[in-house]
C-alpha cells in the first residue's frame, strides 16, 4: 500500500482529483458550519426576545435562569464554530503539497519506528476498499492529513 500511495503523488490526474474533492470536502463542511450558525443566531435573537417578555411573570427567575443556560450554550458553540471556520478557512490542500506528501510518504514510513508510521498512515488514509470482482483497490485520503504531513515538512 506504501508503494501505491508513492505512486499516486506521481499521477498528475489523481493529485487533481484528490485536490478538489478535499476542496469539496471543505467547502461542504463550510456550508454546514454557517447553517448552524445562522440557527443558533436566529435562536439567540428569539431567546433574547423572550427575556425581554419574562421580567414581571411568575416564575421569572426561573425561566431566566433556563434562558441564560441556553445563551450560554448557543454562545459556547457560536465560538466552537467560528474557531473551526477559522481552521477551514486555513486548511486548503495544494496540489504541490499533494504531490509532495504523496511522492516522499516511502522515504518518510521507511524512516519512521513502527508507532509512527502507524500514526502517518492514520493521517493520511481515511478508507480502503477492495473491489473483488474488479480486482481493485481504492484509497481515500483523507485531506487534513495530507495538511498535517505537508506542514511537518516532509
Amino acid at each position: 500500500m506504501v508503494d501505491r500511495i508513492t505512486s499516486i503523488g506521481s499521477d498528475a490526474g489523481l493529485v487533481e482529483r484528490i485536490e478538489q474533492k478535499a476542496r469539496g470536502q471543505r467547502e461542504k463542511r463550510m456550508a454546514v458550519l454557517e447553517a448552524e450558525k445562522t440557527e443558533i443566531e436566529k435562536s439567540l435573537r428569539h431567546q433574547a426576545k423572550l427575556v425581554a417578555g419574562i421580567v414581571g411573570l411568575p416564575n421569572a427567575a426561573k425561566r431566566l435562569a433556563d434562558l441564560e443556560d441556553q445563551v450560554r450554550a448557543g454562545e459556547m458553540r457560536m465560538s466552537e464554530i467560528s474557531k473551526e471556520i477559522a481552521g477551514l478557512s486555513e486548511f486548503d490542500v495544494t496540489n504541490n503539497e499533494i504531490t509532495s506528501v504523496l511522492g516522499a510518504f516511502r522515504t518518510l514510513f521507511d524512516s519512521l519506528p513502527p508507532a509512527n508510521r502507524a500514526r502517518a498512515l492514520g493521517l493520511l488514509v481515511e478508507q480502503v476498499a477492495y473491489d473483488r470482482e474488479k480486482g481493485t483497490v481504492a484509497i481515500s485520503f483523507h485531506p487534513s492529513g495530507i495538511k498535517t504531513l505537508a506542514e511537518e515538512n516532509l
